[in-house]
């Protein structure tokens, strides 16, 4: 973690852009995807992953995020940190465990959603796994929009990349919401692929920015509150949904 942390933290001082409101980092962006808890940090308000987030943010005026492993209490958890420059830590625990790689047998499932206000947005971040889930991303509460953006940060293996893109369109467009997916890239110690594929979406589903397979790059874009609003109100899909969060 701390390696990660050092090299992390060089390539933001030496990518992220001037006067940028966000930082996204991908899932366990400390350690890697895993089931060795023996890296996680025991969760306190001043452990050394989120003191160094708040180091970030402060520094770049700048909210910060990406999930790590913690523990907790007896229990681990893949969580999700939302550290904002005032050094206010918002947490989200991810939900659906991926069974398949037996994460529901190391970590405990989260049952609450986050929603962060920040800076006049309303921001939803999820994790990896969660993407496959439409009904816990869905963006309507008294038949109105409950959130502006949408993050999931990840470590989708490249064998399901077409299904990352594919999901992350879907989630966009169901959900009049700016949409960012941060993936990493690179191989880990079991030998599974990692292609990146990281993109950023407007409301309408229609591509801003993304990256090509196994290249690792700072995406960066603008979002306009002005242009989210006059789509949803032309074409209130959200209004017309039966689904109540």
């Amino acid at each position: 973690p701390e390696s990660n942390r050092e090299s992390i933290g060089a390539y933001i001082d030496q990518e992220v852009a001037p006067n940028t409101d966000l930082i996204v980092l991908p899932e366990m962006f400390s350690t890697g995807f895993s089931m060795d808890t023996s890296k996680a940090e025991l969760f306190s308000n001043d452990m050394d992953t989120i003191s160094w987030m708040k180091a970030i943010a402060k520094a770049k005026d700048a909210a910060i995020t990406g999930s790590i492993k913690v523990k907790d209490g007896d229990d681990f958890y893949n969580r999700l940190l939302f550290v904002q420059p005032d050094g206010l830590v918002d947490q989200y625990d991810k939900k659906h465990l991926f069974s398949f790689a037996k994460e529901d047998e190391y970590y405990t499932a989260g049952s609450e959603q986050l929603v962060v206000n920040f800076r006049g947005w309303r921001i939803c971040p999820l994790i990896c796994y969660d993407l496959r889930f439409p009904e816990w991303a869905r963006n309507v509460v008294d038949k109105k929009p409950r959130y502006d953006v949408l993050l999931y940060v990840a470590n989708w293996p490249a064998v399901r990349s077409a299904a990352w893109r594919t999901l992350l369109y879907a989630r966009s467009i169901e959900n009049q919401c700016y949409l960012v997916g941060v993936n990493r890239v690179g191989s880990d110690q079991n030998n599974i692929d990692y292609d990146g594929s990281s993109l950023i979406l407007n409301p309408k589903g229609g591509l801003i920015q993304d990256t090509h397979p196994d290249e690792t790059k700072c995406l960066s874009a603008s979002f306009s509150w002005a242009e989210l609003e006059d789509f949803r109100e032309k074409f209130p899909v959200i209004g017309d949904s039966d689904f109540t969060f």
